[in-house]
Order: C-alpha cells, then structure tokens, then sequence
C-alpha cells in the first residue's frame, strides 16, 4: 500500500509538474512575443518620430536659407545718365562764367558748360561703367570723320544763329542751338543706337528729333525774364570774346572746341542740378 501510494504520487507528480511547466513556458513564449512585438512597435514609433524631427527641421533650414538668401539680395540701384560733350579751354571757362553771372541774376542754378550729346538713360552704376569704356572706343574716331567731312577743325562745334535763344522747358530756358551738321547727327544716331543694343540700358530722349544746344539757364522764368536773360547773355558772351582777345570769326558766340565727352549722373528729380 505504500508503495503503490508513493509509485502514484511519483507517476502522477511527474505529469503535472510536467503539464504546468509546459503551460508556463508556453505562457512565457506568448508574452514575450508580446513584448517584442510592443518593442519593435515602439522603436519603428520612435523612428517615424524621429524621421519626421529631422525632416521638419531640415524643411525649416531650407526655408531659414533661402529668406536669408532673399533679405540679402537687393535688387540693382538704376541710375539716369546723359552724355555731355565738354568744351575745351579757354572756351570753357568763357561759358561757365557767363552761366554764373546768369544764375545769380535769376537766382537760379549754376551747371557745368556741355552740349548734350544724348538724354536720357537709366542703367546700373556698373553697366554705365561699361558703356563708357564702349564710348571711349567709339570717340576715338570722332576726329577722323570730323577731318573726313569737313575742311572744319577737328572737334569743332558751331553755334546755329550766333546769339542766345529761349524755349519753354525748364531745361531749354535759355541757350544756344547748335549746328547739327552732319557729323554731330550721325554721332548722336551712333550713340544712341548702341544704347539701343546694350543690355540693361532704358533709353529716354529729351527730344524725338535730335535738337543739340548749350543751355545758359535753368529754371521757370517767366516771358520778361527770358527776354532780359537772352540780352544779358549776349553782352556776358561779347564780354568774354573780347577778354579772351578772340576775333569775331572766333567768337565763342559762334563756336568752340570740342575736349571731350563724358556720362553724368543726371538724376531728374524735381528739376534740380545739385545731385548732378
């Protein structure tokens, strides 16, 4: 009886520890797969996280970059230029006085003696700083077509009438209309179509037909003023003849010689020189 009690207990002992460890470590398997489906659930979790952090930070570079790109690049300063021809001396300083004694007369603003040669152009400091060194090629012929046209002196520019005329701009007050001639007109037509080709450049011209002049005066003076003006130029410019000791076939009333051309920075703001 006791044996076949302590046999029992034995076989039977042996079943259930068996059963339940099975049963354990079943559960175990199950739980651990559990766990690990829950880990790598959570890492992929993180890793999107992850993923879309860097994304949306690399988004914000980027668009950090390109308005600091932005807020750096200006846009290009225009400027408005003319083309002066410059008269030689002694000529030159015989116009820039009678200009004077005009200017202070009228109250009026004192400017450098010049015939435009071409008004008006807008293009970048740079860009104009290109066109002057193309300017430079071209002038250099200047004298050669003069000499080739004309039993005139080379660089020579005369005056139409001989005595001072007055218009209605602001910038035509007084002046003295120049001889276009053939020469001064084909330079104008050059210059103004290699304008035309140049990139960057806004043509503008004072006139649709080329009118070359040398002003006295700038301003708004009224019919009296302009009259007075004209008489008073006249006498300034004998003046300066006669101090210069020129003959009348001299007379700076009737010509002058050319020094050279030049761009001005010629901003048209409120009819005002003093920027120039």
């Amino acid at each position: 009886c006791i044996t076949t009690t302590t046999w029992t207990t034995w076989n039977i002992t042996p079943q259930n520890h068996t059963n339940r460890t099975w049963t354990h470590l079943r559960r175990q398997h199950i739980l651990g797969g559990l766990q690990l489906q829950l880990q790598l659930h959570k890492a992929k979790a993180k890793a999107k996280a992850k993923a879309k952090a860097k994304a949306k930070a690399n988004k914000y570079t980027s668009n950090t970059t390109t308005t600091t790109s932005r807020m750096n690049t200006k846009p290009p300063i225009i400027k408005q230029y003319s083309i002066w021809i410059k008269p030689k001396e002694p000529e030159s300083e015989a116009y820039s006085n009678v200009i004077t004694s005009l200017s202070k007369r009228f109250g009026t603003e004192p400017f450098e003696p010049h015939v435009t040669l071409l008004s008006l152009f807008e293009a970048t400091e740079e860009t104009a700083q290109e066109f002057a060194k193309e300017l430079k090629d071209y002038a250099s012929g200047f004298v050669e077509k003069t000499q080739d046209k004309s039993n005139k002196p080379p660089g020579e520019i005369r005056f139409e009438t001989g005595k001072p005329t007055a218009g209605e701009r602001f910038f035509q007050c007084v002046y003295m209309l120049c001889d276009k001639g053939t020469v001064l007109g084909d330079v104008h037509d050059a210059v103004k179509c290699m304008l035309e080709r140049k990139e960057g450049v806004s043509l503008f011209l004072a006139n649709a037909t080329y009118m070359p002049h040398m002003s006295l005066v700038y301003g708004d003076l009224n019919k009296e003023q302009k009259e007075e003006a004209k008489a008073m130029a006249l006498e300034k410019l004998r003046e300066e003849t006669k101090r210069l000791g020129r003959k009348d076939e001299d007379c700076i009333l009737r010509k002058f010689e050319m020094d050279s051309w030049d761009i001005y920075l010629t901003p048209m703001e409120g009819n005002c020189t003093k920027n120039w």
